[in-house]
C-alpha cells in the first residue's frame, strides 16, 4: 500500500468500511446487537442531566439527591444517558435511604438527555418509581 496513491488509499478504505471486501471496520458482526462501548455506537453525541427524587410515601417528605453523591463525575457523565444506569443507581439510593431507617421510600428521576446538539427531552417519566427491583 505504500506505493498507492492518497487518492487510491482513500477509495480502499472507503470500500472496506463499506464492507465490500468482506469485512468491516467495527469489530461487531453484521449479526450481532451493538454494545454499550462498540465503535459503531460512537456516531452520536449524547449528553444528559440527571437528578433524583426521594419520597417517603408515608410522611410526604422528600429530598433531591445529585448523582455526584454516589458516583465519580466520569461515572455519572456516563450514566446520565443510560436509563438502565440511572435505574441502577436509583435502586441503590433506595437502599442507602433504607438503611437509614426511612423504610418503603420511591425514587423518581428528573432525567433529561441531548442527542447531537438537540434540545434537551425528558428520557424517564418523571412519576415511574425506579426504586423496586426486578
Amino acid at each position: 500500500m505504500r506505493h498507492l496513491s492518497s487518492t487510491t488509499r482513500f477509495l480502499l478504505l472507503a470500500l472496506a468500511a463499506l464492507g465490500v471486501f468482506g469485512f468491516t471496520l467495527t469489530s461487531r458482526q453484521p449479526h450481532t446487537p451493538p454494545t454499550p462501548f462498540d465503535r459503531s455506537q460512537m456516531l452520536a453525541e449524547k449528553t444528559g442531566h440527571v437528578d433524583f427524587e426521594v419520597r417517603e410515601p408515608h410522611s410526604g417528605r422528600t429530598w433531591w439527591v445529585s448523582p455526584h453523591d454516589y458516583l465519580t463525575p466520569r461515572q455519572a457523565k456516563m450514566m446520565a444517558t443510560r436509563p438502565d444506569m440511572i435505574q441502577h443507581l436509583a435502586q441503590t439510593i433506595a437502599h442507602a435511604y433504607r438503611q437509614k431507617g426511612l423504610g418503603d421510600v420511591e425514587v423518581h428521576a428528573a432525567a433529561y438527555a441531548s442527542l447531537n446538539g438537540r434540545p434537551s427531552q425528558r428520557l424517564i417519566d418523571f412519576e415511574v418509581d425506579l426504586a423496586p427491583t426486578r
